[in-house]
């Protein structure tokens, strides 16, 4: 079933699969949209983008289209200062690949998002971000300089998220749990069982909780949708 609406509020993903939303949500519709993958589910809509930079900036041409106000990203990431795989990081900051160019959160979106995250008991940090234009295996001869800024990870989509959503007036968070960490646990290496698991339980906690908060009624309230 394709469908399209207007809405104020988004969770943005570069590639976790609808089934994970549908855990939390009921999606009822949606479609294809140049390329963009959009599902409804009420009082909000789910993205999924793909990775990197321009399927970043494709997403957000769709989401001005449709009205929203309010954008949720949630997306993973590598491991650069002592972070463990399966947590999770609500971004401060995001730099681009020269570590010149800072972005930003909407500060009211990430306070809405630690209040999710203290209500549901669900343990996570404060850090910044580096966003890669390629995978990190490509990318290995900047991390010297990406440890000496105090960077605390490393992905593919944070900065532009944060840019695009400045540029066009909206409204963004950035929520990651970590994949992998480049050094010791590459995101191409295969993870033991047990961190398989802590990063499914990152992901699945990390969705659920982003999703019942935009769905609380004070959420829709305060945010008008």
């Amino acid at each position: 079933m394709t469908c399209t609406e207007k809405t104020t509020t988004a969770v943005l993903t570069p590639f976790l699969p609808r089934k994970i939303f549908s855990k939390y949500a009921d999606l009822r519709c949606g479609g294809d949209f140049g390329g963009v993958s959009v599902s409804f589910a009420g009082g909000f809509a789910v993205v999924r983008s793909g990775i990197g930079e321009d399927n970043t900036a494709k997403a957000f041409d769709v989401l001005a289209g449709m009205g929203v106000k309010n954008v949720f990203f949630l997306g993973s990431c590598g491991a650069v200062s002592p972070l463990e795989v399966g947590e999770i990081m609500l971004v401060q900051k995001a730099f681009d690949m020269t570590l010149k160019n800072a972005s930003y959160p909407a500060s009211g979106l990430n306070d809405m998002v630690e209040r999710a995250f203290a209500r549901d008991a669900l343990p996570f940090k404060k850090g910044s971000v580096c966003s890669l234009p390629r995978p990190e295996d490509g990318c290995s001869e900047i991390f010297p300089a990406i440890q000496k800024k105090g960077v605390d990870c490393i992905d593919m989509e944070a900065h532009f998220v944060f840019n695009n959503a400045k540029r066009r007036g909206i409204g963004s968070s950035v929520v990651l749990y970590v994949s992998d960490i480049p050094k010791a646990k590459p995101f191409n290496a295969e993870l033991d069982r047990q961190d398989r698991a802590a990063v499914s339980a990152a992901r699945d906690n990390a969705v659920r909780s982003v999703v019942n908060m935009i769905g609380d009624r004070q959420w829709k309230m305060s945010s008008g949708s």
